[in-house]
């Protein structure tokens, strides 16, 4: 499938990167926890999007790239020979 990595733009400050880091260790939690479903479509990406980077949960990868905020990194199609 396809695959894009982008990374801010701007670095947080102090205490951005402390609510950050707290709510991806709580989002974490939650996946080696008992409430994530590895098969949910949108669940565990889109909540991390929202929650940890503070985008609208109606956002789109595109809609983040396009408001300056991220910068792309990596974009391009990966194989999975397993998959068929």
């Amino acid at each position: 499938g396809r695959i894009a990595l982008a990374r801010r733009t701007a670095a947080p400050t102090a205490d951005a990167q402390r609510r950050l880091h707290g709510t991806a260790e709580r989002l974490i939690g939650a996946l080696l926890g008992s409430h994530f479903n590895l098969r949910a479509r949108r669940g565990f990406c889109a909540r991390y999007v929202s929650e940890v980077l503070g985008a609208d949960s109606a956002a789109t990868p595109a809609t983040l790239l396009r408001s300056g905020a991220l910068s792309l990194e990596f974009d391009g199609i990966v194989f999975d020979p397993a998959r068929q």
